[in-house]
């Protein structure tokens, strides 16, 4: 009697067709997680994930896929440049087209290299991470700036309200606006500064306000047309529009 080939053996074609199905599902996931991640030249939409006061322990936490990741300060806990570099390795791996950070109180190594005129190095090290500290940056034509000042309370970047008001009033007309600190009455615990509401409500007029700082106030209000988010170790999305000169 004379045997087939495997290539008629119905189980033969039937092993195949599934280890082929299996491969399939195996990298949709993968592509479908590459093409999220990317930002198509003049896109309708930008998706912002923001986060902040990570501690240290960004890797426990779960981020949403999107365009533009924030991160609005406190990557470090106690401070260390050793611990804000280990923060940062997780925060490279992560698959978003472009990612901002800012720093918070926490990040004391951060306002000792501004001190020691060492953040061009710094940007250097974190490449392609942009970092923004009194300054701003235009991503498929969405205007952002980054700010980590606060009233006192501890660790670095405190400034008196006065001079905080200084550091408000060089912010320019944007579409994101990212700080570590609240705006006073928003999202703030009573911890917020009253010239920043006063700056974002009555001239800046961002159509997205992010911070972190005051944990226990984490989530979202809306008003006089801006959108705000307390991400402090809660990320949170939002999709804005594109808009292109």
């Amino acid at each position: 009697m004379q045997h087939g080939t495997l290539a008629s053996c119905p189980l033969f074609l039937m092993k195949v067709w599934v280890v082929t199905l299996i491969g399939y599902l195996w990298l949709l996931p993968l592509e479908r997680f590459s093409v999220i991640s990317r930002v198509p030249l003049y896109a309708k939409n930008v998706r912002i994930v923001m986060i902040s006061d990570t501690h240290g322990k960004g890797r426990n936490i779960l981020i949403p896929l999107g365009d533009v990741l924030i991160h609005c300060g406190d990557l470090a806990h106690l401070g260390s440049f050793a611990e804000f570099r280990k923060e940062i390795e997780w925060f490279k791996t992560l698959p978003h087209a472009f990612k901002i950070i800012i720093p918070g109180n926490h990040d004391v190594c951060l306002e000792n290299l501004m001190n020691q005129n060492l953040e061009a190095q710094l940007r250097r090290m974190l490449r392609p991470i942009i970092f923004l500290r009194d300054s701003g940056i235009t991503i498929q034509g969405v205007k952002f700036w980054g700010s980590p000042w606060i009233p006192p309370y501890a660790g670095a970047y405190n400034l008196p309200r006065v001079e905080l008001k200084a550091k408000w009033n060089m912010i320019p007309e944007v579409d994101v606006l990212v700080t570590h600190g609240p705006p006073n009455g928003i999202l703030d615990g009573g911890a917020g500064c009253i010239y920043l509401t006063e700056a974002v409500q009555q001239r800046i007029k961002p159509r997205v306000h992010c911070f972190g700082h005051v944990h226990a106030c984490a989530g979202h209000a809306a008003a006089n047309g801006t959108e705000f988010f307390n991400v402090a170790a809660t990320p949170q999305c939002y999709s804005l529009e594109a808009h292109y000169a």
